[in-house]
């Protein structure tokens, strides 16, 4: 079996399996350039851009100190991106259609006013040691009769339950009943 020196480029038949150049000289000469090769390289002290983080590096394009910073400054930059442009959409969606914004206002409003409502009658059965306390007969039939005349919210006021669990009762007398 031949080989081919990658140092002189010469072929030579190897003494052992391993063996890659053809002669002590040329391995040596082969040993000295990369040593020589590594001591040239420049070393460049960086901070990470996306953790701050300080680091030496011998690559002139580095500016991460590990993938992982390097992926989520990416991601963080794409998200900044898309939030931009659909920010500048909206404004440009609320210029065209005020009447749609102004209604969609309105409704979290409504809403936020709703969860307020809901809260204070959750206080009030708190307060009165209501809380997961069984239903009494009585109150189950005011609660059948009121269902369609009163809304949830009087009826759980009048009985000092929360709504949810007036609809959750109202819900266990049908399936009874």
């Amino acid at each position: 079996m031949v080989k081919i020196c990658p140092r002189c480029l010469q072929a030579f038949k190897p003494k052992r399996k391993d063996q890659v150049y053809c002669s002590k000289k040329c391995r040596d000469l082969a040993y000295k350039k990369r040593k020589y090769a590594r001591e040239k390289k420049q070393y460049y002290v960086r901070e990470c851009k996306n953790c701050g983080e300080t680091f030496v590096t011998t690559d002139s394009k580095k500016y991460f100190c590990s993938k992982r910073c390097k992926n989520n400054y990416n991601v963080r930059q794409t998200y900044n991106r898309h939030i931009e442009k659909y920010r500048e959409y909206k404004r440009q969606y609320r210029k065209e259609h005020p009447e749609i914004y102004y209604n969609e206002k309105r409704k979290l409003q409504k809403l936020q006013r709703f969860k307020e409502e809901n809260d204070n009658a959750r206080e009030i059965s708190m307060q009165s040691n209501t809380y997961k306390t069984p239903y009494s007969k009585e109150e189950d039939e005011f609660l059948l009769q009121n269902w369609d005349k009163l809304t949830k919210k009087e009826i759980a006021l009048k009985l000092n339950r929360t709504i949810g669990s007036v609809q959750s009762r109202y819900k266990k007398l049908r399936k009874k009943g």
